[in-house]
């Protein structure tokens, strides 16, 4: 079965679903999985907090959903405007 996606009417909202959708189900696939058929036994290679950002003409960058890094449970805020 294969799915005709309507690319050019797609909703940047729509887009963001998607690509966090294709995100989970690789994980979702790899953590049932035993490698690849060219690579059987190989580690799955996603996993975890999804981050998602988009790239507009007008805003440029900005990330929609960030995971927070921390370091002995001291968090780093790596934000431009908190780096000011």
């Amino acid at each position: 079965m294969e799915y005709f996606i309507q690319w050019g009417t797609m909703t940047l909202q729509d887009a963001v679903d998607f690509c966090v959708l294709m995100i989970q189900t690789t994980s979702a696939i790899q953590r049932f999985s035993d490698g690849i058929i060219a690579d059987p036994g190989d580690m799955p290679g996603v996993g975890g907090p999804v981050d998602a950002a988009v790239i507009t003409p007008d805003k440029g960058f900005v990330w929609v959903a960030r995971k927070k890094l921390s370091v002995g449970g001291n968090e780093i805020n790596l934000d431009k405007e908190a780096n000011l």
